[in-house]
């Protein structure tokens, strides 16, 4: 038994040499486990050998050594406590030569372990941790100052900022060296700037400095670290683009770290700050001379300024939250007239996550007319999903502009078929990057939030409703490929639907109660929301707690503020997309005109008994006909400056079509029965008349 112990055989076989040991140390790592280190003889000779692969002259024996010791120290607590004062001090030692990278990584790796790992026992912080963290940490700056690989510098700078939030004290006085290797890579750079890895890890450590002034000294320097940010200047380019990066990261990090003692955060600055980044245009001019190169340039980083502003409001918003009430007018001001532009994709995405940081951490806004005016922003990002034209129905002018320009020579027109998109090979995606399907995805939950809100406008709040109900209803027929090339997009964007749909019925008994079919699929869908969430849908159906919705699900419902705000949106019904058909004048062998009106509706039949079958026309109007409600229109994305014509064909609402109807009784039969209707031949072009074909001339007859 004891020789198949998996030490024995590694210490006979991989760790027989020094080359061998750093060939086959990925092998050597993956074979040791917790049952390898149980008590046995060859525990001993294992930590001997670490000792001499880590004090070899030979760099790579070296990097194996401190590899094997690390991984050693993760599955055996007995075995580090025992080797951690001859490991540590060797691994010191290294940090202070001219060491290769491989090894300066494992240095740390190992001593960043071995210091954090047996923090609780007194003993050991007191012999180990208490006399080598300062030096470790006096290594790690002089390794970020010597060396100009990004990796390391970036390990390095992580491993300060562990080991300060573990032992503050041990750094009051490396404070001044630490805050100069912060700063020195949050100043910017020009033309190339710092890599965002290193800022990120630059600004964590600058955020915890305020920890080595202790409990009482913490919250004054937490204090006066937010001033050297906010005195950065905010268009100077290109070195100050990156330093505003740079501050905006520190200030979001600073935001987002914790204090022993309450502090007071400066959010009149910093409210200040994200008001003139969001309200940042390329628009204005300074005074006197401009020179255009320059102003070029500074309109360019408009748009990162604008995001810069968004980052910072969303940070901002989840820290200070309710303290903010002062301010939220202004700071939805701003959102709105940033999300009302033409904006990128990417600025649109973190707009609207400020936006939901706001309506999520900041939901007392009393304006009446901000919310509204913020829900009509967004809804253009989910408009383009419903149905669009077809290609025939786009631009109707075309056609005829094309039938007049026809030349001479009876060259046929192109001709634009109704659907013949689908047969299209080379359509596009609806969301053809990842950032746009993101856009969609945060403006449900934007929508959601907003919907939430008891001051929207009641043609907003019902417009919205029909989009939403709108694209429920038309998302299972788009295939997911079409969609957009991520295809768990369509199952995401299915489940936001679902919930908007349901957080918006949740008004009044009788809108839950027709409800309950979305909330029974919801509940027992496979991504359906936790058991909580349905159990508070089906508590709003039997208890309503929300004032009743003012939906028009139908035209003849829908109010004039509500019609208009739905064509400055592009978005029409399915009447006034389609083209209204004309009535088709045709003549028969009587010479009689006689205009048939398109697609009359199929008329109702009633049958009752008798001896005989006569049919006989009604032409009164149908009083199941007049009381029948209207139908629900479907909505589809047209152009707003085609809706002005269309809207011209339609009925008046409120009207009701008047249907004949045909009853069936036995009776005798009329004298005059009703003369069927020809069939229509209707001509192509009209330079072009079909040809008369002399049935006389057959050629089979001889």
């Amino acid at each position: 038994m004891d020789s198949n112990h998996p030490l024995k055989t590694l210490l006979q076989l991989q760790l027989a040499s020094d080359g061998s040991a750093t060939l086959h140390l990925p092998s050597i790592l993956s074979s040791l486990s917790h049952a390898a280190f149980e008590p046995s003889i060859h525990l001993q000779k294992w930590t001997a050998r670490i000792n001499s692969l880590i004090h070899s002259k030979d760099g790579g024996a070296r990097w194996a050594g401190l590899c094997i010791a690390l991984r050693t120290s993760t599955l055996s607590r007995a075995i580090m406590l025992d080797c951690a004062q001859s490991w540590v001090t060797a691994s010191l030692s290294l940090t202070a030569k001219n060491e290769s990278l491989p090894v300066l990584k494992a240095c740390i790796r190992l001593l960043r372990y071995i210091l954090t790992a047996a923090s609780g026992i007194p003993e050991f912080q007191r012999q180990v941790t208490t006399p080598n963290v300062p030096k470790f940490s006096s290594a790690l700056v002089s390794i970020v100052g010597k060396h100009d690989d990004t990796e390391l510098q970036i390990l390095s700078l992580n491993t300060l900022t562990h080991l300060l939030v573990n032992y503050p004290t041990l750094h009051r006085t490396l404070q001044t060296s630490l805050n100069s290797t912060a700063l020195r890579f949050l100043n910017g750079s020009s033309p190339k700037p710092v890599p965002q890895a290193l800022v990120e890890a630059s600004s964590g450590l600058y955020a915890v400095l305020h920890y080595t002034g202790g409990k009482v000294g913490a919250a004054a320097q937490w204090r006066k670290s937010p001033s050297q940010p906010l005195g950065d200047p905010l268009i100077i380019i290109p070195m100050n683009i990156d330093r505003l990066r740079i501050a905006v990261k520190v200030l979001s990090d600073l935001l987002r770290t914790s204090n022993p003692r309450p502090v007071a955060v400066p959010i009149g600055p910093l409210v200040n700050l994200c008001v003139e980044l969001l309200s940042c245009s390329a628009q204005g001019q300074g005074e006197g001379h401009t020179d255009r190169t320059l102003h070029t340039l500074e309109s360019s980083v408009v748009p990162q300024i604008q995001g810069f502003g968004c980052i910072l409001l969303q940070s901002l918003a989840a820290s200070a939250q309710q303290a903010l009430a002062p301010h939220l007018t202004n700071l939805y001001y701003c959102i709105t007239l940033l999300l009302e532009q033409k904006l990128a994709a990417f600025q649109q995405l973190l707009s609207l996550n400020a936006a939901c940081a706001l309506l999520t951490h900041c939901p007392g806004l009393t304006d009446p007319q901000l919310p509204s005016r913020l829900l009509r922003s967004i809804l253009p990002n989910l408009t383009f999903l419903l149905a669009p034209q077809s290609e025939a129905q786009k631009d109707p002018a075309q056609n005829g502009n094309a039938h007049a320009a026809k030349g001479r020579k009876g060259k046929k027109r192109a001709r634009a078929y109704e659907g013949d998109e689908v047969f299209k090979i080379g359509r596009d995606m609806l969301c053809s990057t990842k950032e746009a399907g993101e856009v969609v995805l945060a403006t449900l939950d934007a929508t959601q939030k907003l919907l939430q809100c008891a001051s929207l406008s009641p043609s907003i709040q019902s417009l919205t409703g029909r989009i939403l109900l709108a694209l429920f209803t038309s998302l299972p027929h788009i295939p997911p490929g079409l969609l957009s090339f991520d295809l768990s997009l369509h199952s995401q964007l299915h489940a936001k639907l679902q919930q908007g749909c349901i957080t918006f019925a949740s008004g009044t008994t009788s809108n839950m109660s027709k409800s309950l079919g979305l909330v029974i699929n919801a509940s027992v869908a496979t991504d359906s929301p936790s058991s909580l969430t349905i159990w508070h849908d089906i508590d709003l159906m039997l208890h309503p707690r929300v004032p009743p919705l003012s939906l028009s699900l139908f035209q003849a419902e829908e109010g004039q503020e509500e019609l208009d705000t739905r064509k400055e949106m592009g978005v029409a019904t399915m009447a006034e997309a389609v083209p209204p058909l004309q009535p088709i004048t045709i003549q028969d062998n009587a010479s009689q005109s006689t205009k048939l009106s398109p697609d009359p509706p199929l008329p109702a039949i009633t049958s009752t008994t008798g001896n005989s079958s006569t049919l006989v026309i009604n032409t009164q109007p149908s009083a199941t006909a007049a009381d029948a409600a209207p139908r629900a229109a479907p909505l589809v994305a047209v152009r707003p400056e085609s809706l002005a014509d269309a809207s011209s064909n339609l009925p008046v609402a409120g009207s009701t079509i008047q249907e004949p109807t045909i009853v069936a009784s036995h009776s005798t039969p009329v004298a005059n029965p009703i003369p069927a209707v020809k069939p229509i031949v209707l001509e192509e072009d009209e330079d072009e008349p079909m040809p008369d074909i002399d049935l006389g001339s057959d050629s089979d007859i001889d």
